[in-house]
């Protein structure tokens, strides 16, 4: 069991930022316009998964 959340647990630290950004993806795709996307909030969570990985 331990092995398997060695695994697990840094794969889903790699992917569960991005998956926040599909949905927004989308609708920025189905609509054609990126009205309402925030370039900071973009930069907040790129600044914040990279202090995460240099926590863990």
């Amino acid at each position: 069991m331990g092995q398997v959340l060695d695994l697990i647990l840094p794969a889903a630290m790699t992917v569960a930022p991005v998956a926040g950004y599909i949905p927004q993806y989308q609708s920025i795709k189905k609509t054609k316009n990126s009205a309402g996307f925030s370039t900071f909030v973009s930069l907040i969570l790129f600044i914040s998964n990279i202090l995460r990985l240099f926590f863990w």
